[in-house]
């Protein structure tokens, strides 16, 4: 009885390594295949995701020349045109580079159709540039302005709106890319399964206890797998798009320090025309001391902005309504030019403020977190609150001279801390509240909007916050609300 029972153990033996075997045969051939799958697919969309770069940067480009050659037309110091005739040159010919290396990989017949229309229309249009530029150096303002006026605008826009449509068409490549990912995803599944299914077959012709004792850990970690593949694959598109909204950032500060170049140069006019009697003295030296301020207000501003989206991955100690008031000091000259006031409480002291300035922090609600994911939720969230108000005023339901308001709340629960942003901008239609987190949904307007704010922040929230977030009308408007827990926090 001993040598039977030994002799059944000996075979489950056998059976179980000859089926670890197998299962690890399959597992080699389902790894070498995920990898294979995924360096093809990595490929085809980081490709689109270059080509929908180089388009935008183009649009830049032609954008940021159109200003150039306003500037050369306006200035009257001569060290200032020259200076921006160098910019031009540049930006024309980062323009010619970057059109050139999207003619190099053409793939469909509507892009090789824009970028032939493009090539005609920046031949004329800048022609035209030149034109003005040239009867701008030699003194004839007038004409070079009616040139600008009649016959420059008009190709200009037309060029533009062949850009635009060139960025559209990026963009869908870059969404059909995405979906074929996911076919491929979904078709590597099924293979995966039913390889998965065969190694239950010969496992069961071995044993079915140890088929059932093996397939089910297998199958749970498949799954886990490819779970943990879809999460990668979030963050690293959130982080790119952090790394472009960084290099868009640095180019509008470069777009920025020329104006603030050309006020200084007014307001030194403006002194001159003291100089000669027109003008008031102690009026004039008070204008330029309060305008000359403003302008370093406005170049700390550009850094704020550029440090804002400096990427830092480290975790921190961080004052969430410190944090969140940082946000709002950035966003603060387009909610105050649109008439949108915000209230900062704290019901850990029962404390409300409307004044960044006024916030001095709170030891309830300090959390150790990643300081910058935790800001790009706040500034997804207030920035839809601040477009849904723009939205209900644009409708006439918030009249035009009536403030919007912005409501930012914290409150500190033992191991949880909850921060909602509520608002007056109408709320969220129902039939599609529960659509608002999911990836490329967005209510704007086509090419104002590609629906990854609120899913970035749902899966940054749950991935890297350690929370949840959610979305509910209440009277007059809508409130997000985040719940962040297990967190370190400081009483």
């Amino acid at each position: 009885m001993n040598n039977g029972y030994s002799r059944i153990i000996i075979r489950l033996v056998a059976g179980f390594f000859l089926f670890l075997g197998i299962i690890a045969a399959l597992v080699g051939i389902s790894v070498s295949y995920l990898s294979d799958m995924e360096v093809s697919i990595d490929k085809i969309v980081r490709l689109h995701n270059v080509r929908l770069g180089i388009a935008q940067d183009m649009r830049y480009f032609v954008r940021h020349s159109a200003v150039l050659v306003r500037n050369v037309l306006l200035l009257d110091d001569p060290a200032g045109k020259y200076s921006e005739l160098k910019r031009l040159s540049e930006a024309r010919g980062q323009y010619m580079e970057k059109r050139n290396e999207l003619m190099a990989d053409l793939h469909d017949d509507k892009s090789n159709a824009l970028l032939k229309r493009l090539q005609e229309e920046d031949a004329i249009t800048l022609a035209l540039w030149d034109n003005v530029v040239e009867l701008s150096l030699s003194g004839k303002r007038k004409e070079a302005t009616d040139l600008l006026v009649t016959e420059v605008r008009s190709v200009q826009w037309k060029w533009l709106a062949d850009l635009n449509a060139l960025v559209e068409a990026e963009k869908e490549h870059v969404k059909d890319a995405d979906t074929y990912a996911a076919n491929m995803y979904r078709q590597a599944k099924v293979i995966i399964s039913l390889w998965g299914l065969l190694a239950v077959i010969l496992g069961s012709a071995i044993s079915v206890a140890i088929t059932r004792s093996i397939a089910a850990p297998l199958e749970e970690t498949i799954k886990s797998e490819v779970a943990r593949r879809r999460e990668q694959e979030q963050v690293l598109i959130y982080q790119a798009k952090l790394a472009r909204m960084g290099q868009l950032l640095v180019n509008i500060s470069h777009h920025w320090r020329q104006p603030l170049h050309t006020v200084g140069l007014i307001i030194q006019d403006i002194q001159e025309a003291h100089e000669h009697g027109e003008l008031d003295a102690a009026y004039i030296n008070n204008a330029v001391a309060e305008a000359m301020q403003e302008l370093k207000g406005m170049s700390e501003t550009i850094n704020d902005f550029m440090n804002f989206y400096r990427p830092k991955e480290e975790k921190e100690l961080v004052d969430l309504e410190v944090a969140t008031a940082e946000v709002l000091t950035l966003l603060y000259p387009i909610l105050n030019g649109n008439l949108i006031d915000f209230t900062i409480t704290c019901h850990a002291h029962n404390k409300t403020v409307t004044n960044v300035s006024e916030v001095a922090g709170c030891g309830y609600l300090m959390f150790d977190t990643y300081k910058q994911h935790f800001q790009y939720v706040m500034l997804t969230i207030l920035s839809n609150s601040k477009d849904a108000i723009l939205h209900q005023r644009q409708l006439g339901l918030l009249d035009k001279d009536s403030n919007g308001i912005i409501f930012v709340d914290f409150y500190h629960m033992e191991d949880v801390i909850k921060i909602t942003v509520s608002d007056n901008g109408g709320g969220i239609r129902e039939d599609i509240m529960d659509k608002i987190f999911e990836p490329y949904f967005t209510t704007r307007e086509q090419g104002k909007g590609v629906g990854q704010g609120l899913y970035l922040s749902r899966i940054i929230t749950e991935t890297h916050l350690n929370g949840r977030i959610g979305a509910r009308n209440i009277k007059g408007g809508a409130m997000f609300e985040v719940v962040l827990r297990h967190g370190r926090v400081a009483a």
